[in-house]
């Protein structure tokens, strides 16, 4: 029962980032697919599909349904959304709230996660610590530091 509250509030504190940074995005639109050149500097997107296709030379602020990352970050990456995948580098630290997040990538410094399901893939390696809460949550790549794990079901490997 908990648990359910904890999830809760979770989609709760996602609809409430979506609405900020949609309020603030330098690009909101139904559908995003950044490529291209390199960006430089910091990004904030928000939409209901936003993919990402180049590289990002500073932080990545990112909304919305399905986000996907699929170049590297050189900074941090804060990204909301129903599902949520990290299939390239992030050189700083990821903070994620979602239903479903994966991560399949390096992450440079520390990751602080929440949803429905958090899993690492064997592949996925985090510098630092890692903070991770949800219904199920699966480590099955390498955490540098410290690992904080909280979930109905929580595996390691």
């Amino acid at each position: 029962m908990r648990l359910g509250f904890s999830v809760h509030i979770v989609i709760l504190l996602c609809a409430l980032l979506v609405g900020v940074v949609a309020a603030s995005a330098q690009e909101a639109a139904e559908t995003i697919i950044k490529q291209g050149p390199a960006v430089e500097g910091d990004l904030y997107l928000a939409g209901r599909t936003v993919e990402i296709a180049t590289e990002i030379q500073g932080d990545l602020v990112v909304a919305g349904q399905h986000v996907g990352i699929g170049r590297t970050v050189s900074g941090d990456v804060i990204a909301a959304g129903e599902v949520i995948r990290l299939g390239a580098p992030v050189e700083d630290d990821v903070r994620a709230a979602g239903r479903l997040i994966t991560l399949s990538a390096t992450v440079g410094g520390h990751i602080a996660a929440a949803g429905q399901q958090i899993s690492f893939a064997a592949d996925a390696a985090i510098g630092d610590w890692a903070w991770l809460a949800g219904q199920l949550v699966q480590v099955l790549g390498t955490v540098g530091g410290d690992l904080s794990a909280a979930g109905e079901e929580v595996v390691i490997g």
